[in-house]
């Protein structure tokens, strides 16, 4: 049984804005749209001959749809699903920007600090341009100009380094060198400590040369696949090994990418004032917007502001990962796709940034459109407004709205967990202790299991007692308290032996 002031259900679902929704508030329009919206993928995914493809949709940090698609390895018949781990190619330059403004955060690393004033990148410039090519042919890296900031926003070629895009890997991949040189830290290790732990990302990992994928997602890794000349689906093989470097590297499933997404914008990796100058187009001398950020591409579509970035391994992976910017919650959208094939691509110079050619981004597009800020059932972005207002601490708030969800998500995932219910503490904190899932994630299983499909009126006070925080609490819970948290609001008899 648990202590009487969780036994206070209420009306905070059933009152206000968040009565239950009628036939003539939209909720029935928006939610149809999201499921045709994922027949559409579907369609477009036999389309594009992808054998696998694992799709995830948030609105804000709500998971919408999450659903894997076709075969993660044909051979075997193993489908893909939204846990399967991907090569995620140059998606992994977000999360490396994303490490780069961490260590800027923490008054660390200098944006602006000339390049060639780090070790070794006067020798590797004397390289690049001996070699010369589309990429290093122009490449500014002789001048005393060129900053990190250049290199993170893919304005380092041409006579002055800023004043163009040239979408640019190879410099990028360098970008890993600074922040090795002034950590003293390999450049993965940065990545994981620095991003993918506090984000929760359970199935990721980074590898190079040096650092091989770990057996337990290297027996899920989707497996790439390529078209050969009769139509027939190949398996490829890996790709070809790479450096520690800031390009590519990072191994994740498609909802590794949106727990990142939700930590991004949650604050719990940057603060939001670097997430906003993250997503900051640079701009030319003369004005001209140029449209890429800090490991973003940008751009304006119809009426939306776009945040995004591509991946590719050709014939082996593709990737997507692209964000509708809004100011307001029911207006912020991600869209994350990941593919065993290269059928995400599309076509693009490396000097132009144009989403809107893909079809799977003018789908997504046209769901936006559709849904609007109507909501949709079981999406939590809709809140009563006087209820985040009586919390007087938004943080909290957010991490309770956060572990519903994500509770939620598991018992979807796992509906054994619920039927489970005289071994149900055993079982959370066993998955609390193998790292398959965040802490969250579990209190807001128990949540589910123990309350029902509902939420209590004083949400501040009911998360500050789960997770052991008193009522003034201005940070997010020390999840390393949950086991004692729980146990605090159970009687002792109740308590597992």
């Amino acid at each position: 049984m648990l202590h009487s002031h969780f036994i206070l259900l209420a009306l905070w679902l059933l009152t206000d804005t968040s009565r239950p929704p009628s036939a003539d508030d939209g909720t029935t329009t928006a939610t149809n749209a999201v499921r045709q919206f994922v027949g559409t993928v579907d369609s477009l995914r036999t389309t594009a001959r992808i054998p696998g493809l694992a799709l995830v949709v948030l609105r804000d940090t709500t998971v919408v749809v999450a659903r894997g698609l076709g075969l993660a390895d044909i051979a075997t018949g193993r489908p893909v699903d939204v846990e399967t781990p991907f090569d995620i190619a140059s998606v992994s330059k977000p999360i490396s920007a994303v490490t780069a403004l961490r260590l800027v955060q923490d008054g660390l690393l200098d944006l602006d600090r000339p390049m060639r004033r780090y070790r070794g990148f006067a020798e590797f410039c004397d390289d690049a341009r001996a070699a010369g090519g589309v990429f290093y042919g122009d490449f500014a890296c002789t001048s005393e100009a060129l900053t990190l900031r250049h290199v993170l926003s893919m304005t380092v070629n041409g006579p002055v380094p800023g004043q163009r895009l040239l979408y640019n890997p190879p410099s990028y991949s360098w970008a890993s060198r600074p922040l090795m040189e002034i950590t003293g830290r390999p450049f993965s290790s940065l990545v994981d400590s620095l991003v993918l732990r506090p984000a929760g990302m359970a199935n990721a990992a980074r590898i190079h040369r040096s650092l091989p994928l770990p057996r337990h997602l290297a027996d899920r890794l989707a497996v790439p696949y390529h078209v050969d000349s009769i139509g027939r689906f190949v398996a490829s093989g890996p790709p070809a090994p790479q450096g520690d470097g800031a390009a590519g590297g990072v191994i994740a499933s498609a909802m590794d990418l949106a727990r990142f997404d939700r930590a991004l914008m949650t604050g719990r990796l940057i603060d939001p004032a670097l997430r906003t100058l993250m997503w900051t187009p640079g701009s030319s001398s003369d004005g001209t917007r140029l449209p890429y950020g800090l490991g973003w591409f940008l751009a304006r579509v119809q009426v939306h502001d776009l945040a995004w970035h591509t991946g590719l391994w050709e014939q082996r992976y593709s990737a997507l990962y692209l964000k509708v910017l809004g100011d307001a919650p029911t207006s912020r959208w991600t869209l994350i796709l990941l593919a065993n094939s290269d059928g995400l691509q599309w076509p693009s110079a490396l000097d132009e940034a144009v989403a809107e050619r893909s079809p799977f981004v003018r789908a997504f597009l046209a769901l936006v459109e559709t849904t609007g800020r109507r909501p949709l059932s079981g999406d939590t972005t809709t809140v009563p407004s006087s209820a985040l207002a009586s919390q007087h601490d938004s943080l909290l708030y957010d991490a309770m709205v956060r572990a519903y969800e994500g509770g939620r998500e598991l018992l979807a995932r796992h509906p054994q967990i619920a039927r489970r219910s005289g071994q149900l503490l055993e079982t959370l904190f066993g998955e609390w202790r193998s790292g398959r899932y965040e802490a969250p994630e579990l209190v807001g299983a128990f949540m589910h299991t123990q309350l029902g499909e509902t939420s209590v009126p004083d949400m501040h006070t009911f998360f500050a007692a789960f997770a052991g925080l008193d009522s003034t609490a201005t940070r997010t819970p020390s999840w390393a308290q949950l086991p004692a948290a729980i146990h605090s609001i159970i009687r002792p008899s109740d308590s597992l032996p």
